[in-house]
């Protein structure tokens, strides 16, 4: 059974750990996103298949935007509907992030990485913009 949770300050470092590991990063220190988790500038949340955490987000408010900062969805289930149903979760429950960050969100901001990735946000919903980033919006 699928699972949505926020991720507590005590787990952390498992979530960092599956981000690291799907992007294949291999650092010794603590990420930026690690350290923007523990100030609280940063929420995690987590998607659990029988209590193993499989994928997860890490959400920040931009500029009074839902911004999520990464998405991450473990090798062995991607293009599975993991990362989709996680980013409709997200925004179904965009309440649970204004009460953590005490502001209303009116769109949802994300950041693409590759021309494949523009694609796949769009058939969700997402517009590219012209503001100071490469990113894409999404009114919710």
């Amino acid at each position: 059974m699928i699972e949505y949770k926020l991720i507590e300050k005590n787990n952390f470092k498992e979530i960092e750990k599956l981000r690291k590991d799907v992007f294949s990063y291999n650092m010794k220190e603590d990420s930026f996103y690690y350290r923007e988790l523990i100030d609280g500038k940063m929420v995690a949340i987590g998607v659990f298949l029988d209590d193993n955490l499989i994928a997860g987000a890490y959400i920040s408010d931009s500029l009074n935007s839902l911004y999520i900062e990464q998405l991450f969805v473990n090798n062995n289930y991607q293009k599975s509907g993991i990362g989709t149903n996680l980013i409709k979760y997200i925004h179904e429950h965009k309440n649970i992030f204004e009460e953590y960050f005490k502001t209303k969100f009116d769109f949802s901001k994300l950041e693409p990485n590759s021309k494949e990735i523009v694609d796949y946000y769009k058939k969700l919903g997402y517009i590219e913009t012209n503001d100071f980033q490469e990113s894409m919006n999404k009114k919710l």
